[in-house]
């Protein structure tokens, strides 16, 4: 599957890009966020995939949360995907008409109804398509390959089914520190 790079930025001795692909699961194209750490220059590294919210483009991640820093020190390849733009250019009636479903937001499951059924696969891009995509154009180390979301558990149980491939690392932000 080829990859076409949009961006490239030297962040915290690594490199934060952004790729762009014909998406086989979603029939439209797809883009994706990839922090390279400067040990993947050399070996093969952990990778985080980050889920991102309801509404959210592969940039909300990498401008506003500063991962870039603990994934350098950590050597820990960083993936965002892109939820916002994702069914762009399906031209399905009805997808553009709210910002909570069609082309506002993706949810990271596969429909099983008309007239969503076709491309909104976004729980096989993301536990097949995606995976296989970064495995064989990136040093991930296969062996350690994390999940994460800041969807309240929702997403993260729906991926429970997929513990060969995903380490889940749920983060529980309704619970002050400690508890």
């Amino acid at each position: 599957m080829a990859l076409t790079q949009v961006s490239s930025n030297k962040r915290c001795d690594g490199y934060q890009k952004v790729f762009e692909h014909d998406s086989s699961e979603l029939k439209c194209k797809m883009k994706f966020a990839i922090y390279l750490p400067p040990k993947a220059e050399s070996s093969k590294c952990p990778v985080l995939y980050s889920l991102s919210g309801l509404s959210c483009t592969e940039q909300n991640f990498i401008t506003k949360a500063g991962s870039q820093q603990a994934a350098s020190e950590h050597g820990i390849i960083y993936i965002n995907i892109s939820t916002f733009t994702v069914y762009s250019g399906c031209n399905i009636e009805g997808e553009d008409e709210s910002w909570d479903l069609g082309t506002g937001a993706g949810f990271y499951v596969n429909a099983t109804q008309e007239p969503w059924k076709t491309n909104y696969h976004m729980y096989s891009y993301v536990t097949e398509e995606l995976p296989r995509l970064i495995n064989s154009n990136f040093p991930a180390d296969l062996e350690k390959m994390y999940l994460w979301s800041l969807h309240g558990g929702a997403t993260e149980l729906s991926f429970v089914v997929c513990a060969h491939l995903f380490s889940l690392a749920i983060l529980d932000l309704t619970s002050p520190p400690g508890r």
